[in-house]
C-alpha cells in the first residue's frame, strides 16, 4: 500500500510538473502571437487614423520640433556649451518676472533682441507645416509598432511655443500687429495639431501649447487694441473650434494593444499583454471617458469581480473629483487586491474565455474602430482598452483633462471679450450684463457674463500677476505691495543682486549688466498703456559687493502709478468644476482640478 500510495504522489508530481510546463508554454506561446499581431495592429491604427482625420504629417512636425536655432556660450577655461536659443529665451523670466508682461520691448539688450531675431527663421517654418494637416502617420510609417514611436514628448516644445509668443507680442508692440496675430493663431493650431494622437503625453503637451497661445492674446488684450485689430482679432479666435478640445477617448489606452513587450516587462508575468489586461481591468486608472455600461457588462460576463465593481460605482463621473476617489479607492486598497485575479478570482484562459463573450454593441460603439477591425484584436486586450488606460499616473489625466478644459473655457472668455470690445466700439458704451448675456448666446454655443468691477480691485490684481516675480527668485524678502491709501499705486520688487552682473548659473549666456536690467524693466513698464508714472527705489549697497570700496546704488524695486480706469470690464466663465463661484472668485490653475474659481478674462475698461 505504501509503495503505491509513494509512486500515485510521485505521478501526481510528475503530472503537476508536466501540465505547468504545458501551460507556461501555451502562455508563452499566445504571448509571442500577440506580439508578432502588433506591428499588424499598428498598422491597422495608423490606416484608421489616416481615413477619418488625415491627410496629415508626422515627419513634418518631428523635424520642425527637434529641429533649434542653436548658439555656443563661453563658459570660461576652455570650456563652451551649445544651447538652444530657445532655451535662453525661457531663462528671461529669471531676469525681469512674468512672461505675462511683454518683454520685448525697445530697451530690452541687444543679446536678448537678437536671440528673437534668429527665432524668425525658425518660426517661417512652421505655418508650411500646419498646412500639412494635423500630427498624424502615414500608413506606410511604422508608428506605435515600437517605444521610440510611441511619442512626440519632446521636452522644448512648450520651449518654443513661449520663444513663438516673445516673438509675436515684439511684433505687436512694433506695430506689425497682422504678424503678431498670425503667430498668435500658429501656436494654438501648432497645439491642436495633435488632437488625434493616441499617445496620452501629446494631449497634455496640445493644452500646454494652445494656453501658451490664448495666454499671448491676452497680454494683447492688455495692450488696448483699437477697433481694427479687436475686429482681426476676433475674426481669428473664431476660426478654432473648442468645443474639439477634448481627448479622445482612445488616447491613452489604445496603445497596449500596438505594442505590448514594453508595458509587460513593466508588468512582469510571463511578458504578455493578457496579463497587462487582466491587471488593469482590476487595478487599471478607469477612463473617466469610457461608456457608462461598460462596467455593468464587465461585471455580468465575469470580467470584473463584485468588489470592483463596488469601487467603480463609488467614484463620481464629475472630473474635479475624479482623481481624488480614484487615489482613494484604487491605490490603498487596488494593489493588494491584483493578485486575486490570477491567483484566486480566476486565470487568464478563463478571462479569455469570458472576453469572447462581449456582445454586438460592445464592438459597435468603438470611438475609431469599425466593428469589423476592432474583432481583430485579442478579445481580453481590447476590452482593457475599452476600459482602464495606461497614464504612469492618474494625476497626469487628470491634469490634461482639466488643461483642455480651461483651455476651452479660456477661448470663450476671450471671444466673448472681443466679442464684447467689438460692441462697444460700434455703439460707444458697454453693453450692459443683461444684453452681453443675451446677445452673446446668439454668436457662440457658451454662456458667459460680463460684469463690471467699478472698485478695480480686480483688475489691479490681475495686473499685479502679470508683473510679478516668484518670491524664490529673490534674495530679499521684498514683496509686491499695494498703497493702502492709492491702489493705483504699486510697490514691484526687483531682483536685484550686490555684483554688478546679474547671471543665472544655469544659462550663464543669459546675462545683463544693472543698467541694462534696470532699463529693461522700466521699459517694460513705460510702454504699458495702464502705467501713469514708474520711478525706481534705490537703496545703498555696501561697498564689498563692488570692485571699489565706496557704497553704490541700486534698484531695489519700482514704483509704478497705474491710470486706473473710472470702471474695469470683466467677462466671466467658470471654472474645471463647473459651478459659477459669486461673488467671482479667480480660478487658480496651480490648485489643480479641485480648486474653485471662475475664469476671468479683461474686456477692457472705460
Amino acid at each position: 500500500m505504501k509503495t503505491y500510495t509513494k509512486r500515485g504522489m510521485e505521478l501526481i508530481i510528475v503530472l503537476t510538473v508536466c501540465l505547468l510546463a504545458l501551460s507556461t508554454w501555451h502562455e508563452r506561446r499566445v504571448a509571442n502571437q500577440q506580439r508578432e499581431q502588433a506591428l499588424e495592429l499598428a498598422t491597422l491604427l495608423n490606416q484608421t487614423l489616416w481615413d477619418k482625420y488625415g491627410p496629415g504629417t508626422k515627419q513634418g512636425y518631428m523635424d520642425l520640433l527637434t529641429r533649434d536655432p542653436y548658439t555656443t556660450i563661453n563658459l570660461g577655461e576652455n570650456r563652451s556649451r551649445v544651447i538652444s536659443i530657445f532655451e535662453e529665451l525661457n531663462q528671461v523670466e529669471t531676469l525681469v518676472g512674468n512672461a505675462g508682461a511683454i518683454l520685448a520691448v525697445p530697451e530690452a539688450p541687444e543679446w536678448y533682441q537678437s536671440r528673437l531675431n534668429q527665432v524668425e527663421d525658425w518660426a517661417a517654418q512652421v505655418p508650411p507645416v500646419l498646412e500639412k494637416g494635423p500630427y498624424l502617420a502615414a500608413p506606410d510609417e511604422i508608428y506605435f509598432a515600437t517605444s521610440e514611436y510611441h511619442s512626440l514628448w519632446i521636452s522644448g516644445i512648450a520651449q518654443k511655443a513661449l520663444g513663438l509668443k516673445q516673438l509675436a507680442l515684439r511684433d505687436w508692440i512694433q506695430g506689425k500687429r497682422d504678424l503678431a496675430i498670425a503667430r498668435l493663431v500658429d501656436i494654438i493650431r501648432l497645439g491642436d495639431a495633435f488632437r488625434y494622437s493616441p499617445m496620452a503625453w501629446d494631449q497634455l503637451m496640445r493644452a500646454m501649447v494652445i494656453e501658451i497661445g490664448l495666454d499671448g492674446f491676452d497680454t494683447v488684450l492688455w495692450t488696448n487694441p483699437g477697433p481694427e485689430d479687436n475686429q482681426k482679432i476676433l475674426a481669428a479666435l473664431r476660426q478654432f473650434k473648442p468645443e474639439e478640445w477634448y481627448i479622445p477617448s482612445y488616447a491613452g489606452n489604445i496603445l497596449f494593444w500596438t505594442d505590448y513587450s514594453d508595458y509587460a516587462g513593466m508588468m512582469g508575468r510571463l511578458y504578455q499583454s493578457d496579463t497587462i489586461a487582466a491587471t488593469l481591468l482590476l487595478n487599471g486608472v478607469p477612463d473617466p471617458q469610457r461608456d457608462t455600461r461598460i462596467d455593468d457588462l464587465y461585471h455580468e460576463i465575469g470580467l470584473i469581480p463584485d468588489w470592483r465593481i463596488d469601487q467603480l460605482r463609488g467614484i463620481p463621473k464629475a472630473l474635479v473629483l475624479w482623481n481624488d476617489r480614484y487615489a482613494r479607492f484604487f491605490k490603498q486598497r487596488g494593489s493588494r487586491k491584483t493578485a486575486a485575479l490570477l491567483a484566486k478570482w480566476t486565470t487568464l484562459p478563463a478571462m479569455r474565455k469570458r472576453a469572447g463573450n462581449l456582445p454586438d454593441w460592445f464592438y459597435d460603439s468603438d470611438p475609431l474602430l469599425s466593428a469589423d477591425n476592432a474583432r481583430r484584436i485579442p478579445p481580453l486586450v481590447y476590452a482593457a482598452s475599452r476600459f482602464a488606460t495606461l497614464f504612469a499616473e492618474p494625476y497626469y489625466q487628470t491634469n490634461a483633462l482639466t488643461r483642455l478644459l480651461v483651455a476651452r473655457q479660456r477661448m470663450a472668455a476671450l471671444t466673448a471679450a472681443f466679442w464684447g470690445r467689438c460692441q462697444r466700439d460700434t455703439k460707444d458704451a458697454w453693453l450692459s450684463s443683461e444684453e452681453f448675456a443675451a446677445q452673446f448666446e446668439k454668436q457662440s454655443q457658451w454662456t458667459v457674463d460680463l460684469f463690471p468691477d467699478r472698485s478695480n480691485t480686480q483688475l489691479v490684481e490681475a495686473y499685479i500677476a502679470r508683473h510679478q516675480v516668484n518670491k524664490r527668485n529673490y534674495l530679499d524678502e521684498t514683496k509686491t505691495v499695494v498703497n493702502p491709501g492709492d491702489h493705483s499705486e504699486i510697490n514691484f520688487p526687483m531682483k536685484w543682486y550686490g555684483e554688478e552682473h546679474i547671471a543665472p548659473a544655469e544659462i550663464p549666456s543669459v546675462t545683463t549688466t544693472r543698467i541694462e536690467l534696470e532699463n529693461w524693466v522700466r521699459g517694460i513698464f513705460q510702454n504699458d498703456p495702464m502705467v501713469e508714472t514708474v520711478r525706481p527705489h534705490h537703496v545703498d549697497v555696501p561697498g564689498y559687493y563692488h570692485p571699489s570700496d565706496k557704497t553704490i546704488q541700486a534698484v531695489k524695486s519700482y514704483q509704478v502709478k497705474l491710470k486706473l480706469p473710472k470702471t474695469s470690464y470683466w467677462v466671466v466663465q467658470t471654472g474645471p468644476d463647473g459651478i459659477r463661484d459669486l461673488p467671482f472668485l479667480p480660478y487658480n490653475p496651480t490648485n489643480g482640478a479641485q480648486s474653485r474659481g471662475d475664469i476671468l478674462q479683461l474686456a477692457g475698461w472705460e
